[in-house]
């Protein structure tokens, strides 16, 4: 049976995590460049609240670093610059959508604070503002 690592309080450290000698807990981990990053925290607590963070960022396909300073405008330009397999109809639409409802208001927001009901709330928004139909906040979704 394997040994398990534990802190000085005798709370079991999972894999990435250790504590240092002057009590402050690290996590260490590999962004998607393959780079070496970690982290630290005062407490095992908030190291775990940074971990699942940086864990769904990278689930996401997000840097960890950068999630707190993109902007979903610079998401979705360079989500968009990606799609080579798009027909050139499909793309110009897509464009237009973005460009004309999402871009000078919600596109603004930065990535790692934007939540579920954010996104609800945005096109409750339009909906009622913009009187759309269902078939058109779709097209705004994809």
């Amino acid at each position: 049976m394997a040994k398990s690592r534990k802190d000085s309080r005798g709370y079991v450290l999972r894999t990435g995590e250790s504590q240092r000698k002057d009590g402050r807990y690290s996590y260490s981990y590999t962004d998607l460049d393959k780079n070496r990053r970690t982290v630290y925290a005062k407490t095992l607590v908030e190291l775990r609240a940074k971990e699942r963070k940086i864990i769904r960022d990278k689930e996401d396909g997000l840097n960890p670093l950068l999630a707190d300073r993109m902007t979903l405008n610079e998401l979705y330009d360079r989500f968009i610059e990606q799609k080579y397999d798009l027909k050139p109809s499909t793309k110009v639409n897509y464009l237009y959508m973005y460009n004309h409802f999402v871009r000078d208001t919600f596109g603004k927001r930065l990535i790692g604070k934007i939540k579920y009901s954010d996104v609800k709330k945005f096109y409750y928004r339009i909906i009622l503002d913009e009187e759309m139909k269902a078939n058109t906040l779709d097209s705004i979704h994809t």
